[in-house]
Parts: C-alpha cells; structure tokens; sequence
C-alpha cells in the first residue's frame, strides 16, 4: 500500500539494496487485490513476465492471506521465488 506510512522507508532501503546490488527492482504500487491482480494477468499474458522473483514488503497488503495466494500461485505457475510478506519466508 502505497500510502501506508512505513511504505516510503522500506521502498529507499529496497532501492538502495537493489541499486548496490545492479539489481533492477519493478515496483508495483498496487492499493487492492483487483490491482495485484490486474498486474499478474498482464504479466502473465505478456511474452516475458518481467520479473525473476517477487519480494512482498511488509505493509497491509504484503500481509493479506488472500493476496499471498494470488502471488504465491503466480510465482509457482512461472517457478519463480517469493519472498516476505505474511510469513517473511522464501518459497
């Protein structure tokens, strides 16, 4: 959740850590299911789906069992790795 006030500090840390690791970090600043959603479909009905793993930050959304089934789904249908989110665990 984009709005949601420890949302700014983990996005800098994250995109410090992605930039010293030349790492290139998509973010996806969804505020709904039906978004997370919306952008798993496109990716998935693109020819590439952009991302080579899926690190959910802690914050309401990123705790959600219901959204950690979509991506967890999205993930295991593209053999992708997850990471954080409701357990901080990677799959």
């Amino acid at each position: 959740m984009q709005d949601y006030p420890i949302v700014p500090y983990q996005l800098e840390a994250m995109r410090l850590a992605a930039a010293n690791a030349s790492v290139i970090l998509v973010e996806v600043p969804a505020t709904s299911l039906t978004e997370i959603e919306s952008d798993l479909k496109s990716r998935t009905n693109s020819d590439d789906i952009g991302v080579d793993a899926v690190f959910m930050m802690y914050e309401p959304l990123g705790t959600r069992p219901d959204i950690y089934r979509v991506i967890s789904k999205f993930a295991k249908e593209h053999r992708i790795p997850t990471a954080g989110g409701l357990t901080g665990w990677v799959f």
